[in-house]
């Protein structure tokens, strides 16, 4: 039986390993993490993912029909080709996890790798318990982890945006919408997931976030736009949360990673999209299941070849979409040119996922 180590129990880890224990192999997952948690996440499941997780059996709560973009000088309503949902992340790795144990995996939560040294057997991990333990096939999914298999120094990524996360009792916001908005220098979305909360994800710069002293006060300043009166009507809401939940990210797009034998970068440890394009979550379940077949095949090459080819223009048009949500001026243009142009908005959602 093919013995196979995860390490990073994010979307693509967790599927990562229920695919692979599907295809009959022994699989160990390390997250370093606990099992639920709340996430900073748009928490929005892109049209694509939903027929891989109704082969899991997992539904999302609530299904997503349209799209509500507001810039300074304009709204754009956009139908969904094919019905989106929307799940917190809280209950979905939940359902995940649930999942891959029953499938058989083992996993170790609170868990971390210290090091990772290379045999002829593949691969031995130092765990933060003093554990040893053998990967003759290792998948990354966590950044830090890629680290210690790179063969040259690496240099610290500084920060360049703030994520911001939230959860509201519910304000009137229609189910089976999101609703998404500009400002100068950051923006949001606001959707409805589970038992009538609703979830606000926000991307800023942290440049720009760095004037507010609080999270709280920033989140006050963009409800003060015009054109922000919906969501300010979710801040008045009640907050589930008992303050905001906040992290700093570095640059999106695809990560420098050594090509090595038997070793499988997934998640953001290979490429990160904005969530501007609010296909993150499906990049995560997609890879997760694409890679146990060139696991089983023992291709890391492969696999980092076929990675590249499905989703570099996806990265690319994700980022250049991240780019017109944080200038309200773009923002607008592109408001004005969809209204236009009919059609034009189905091709910038067919581009920013794999379809």
């Amino acid at each position: 039986m093919k013995k196979v180590v995860i390490i990073g129990g994010g979307i693509a880890g967790l599927s990562a390993a229920i695919t692979c224990a599907q295809r009959g192999m022994d699989v160990t997952l390390i997250e370093a993490g606990a099992y639920p948690a709340h996430k900073i996440c748009g928490e929005f499941f892109s049209p694509e993912s939903l027929p891989l997780l109704a082969q899991w059996n997992i539904q999302p709560r609530n299904l997503i029909h349209r799209y509500k973009l507001f810039a300074t000088h304009g709204v754009l309503n956009f139908a969904l080709p094919d019905p989106a949902g929307s799940m917190s992340r809280f209950y979905f790795d939940a359902l995940l996890v649930d999942r891959a144990r029953a499938q058989g995996v083992t996993v170790m939560i609170g868990t971390t790798v210290q090091a990772i040294t290379q045999n002829t057997d593949g691969y031995e991990l130092l765990l933060s318990s003093g554990q040893h333990l053998l990967a003759p096939s290792l998948v990354i999914g966590a950044g830090r982890v890629s680290k210690l298999l790179m063969q040259a120094p690496q240099q610290r990524e500084e920060p360049r945006f703030v994520g911001i996360k939230a959860h509201f009792k519910s304000a009137g916001i229609a189910p089976d919408e999101v609703l998404f908005y500009a400002f100068p220098g950051a923006y949001l979305g606001v959707s409805t997931v589970e038992d009538g909360m609703v979830n606000i994800a926000c991307l800023a710069r942290k440049d720009f976030f760095d004037h507010y002293t609080t999270a709280d006060a920033f989140m006050a300043h963009c409800a003060t736009f015009w054109h922000a009166r919906s969501l300010k009507q979710v801040l008045q809401a009640e907050r589930l949360f008992p303050q905001w939940l906040t992290c700093v990210v570095p640059e999106f797009g695809i990560k420098k990673t050594p090509l090595l034998r038997n070793v499988f970068f997934v998640g953001d440890a290979r490429g990160t999209i904005p969530p501007a394009s609010g296909d993150g979550l499906a990049i995560g379940l997609l890879t997760g299941q694409m890679v146990a077949e060139y696991i089983y095949n023992n291709d890391a090459a492969g696999f980092d070849c076929d990675w590249k080819k499905r989703y570099s223009s996806t990265l690319w048009w994700g980022r250049r979409l991240h780019d017109v949500m944080l200038r309200p001026w773009l923002a607008n243009m592109a408001v004005l040119a969809c209204r236009r142009v009919p059609g034009l908005v189905q091709f910038l959602f067919d581009k920013t996922r794999r379809l």
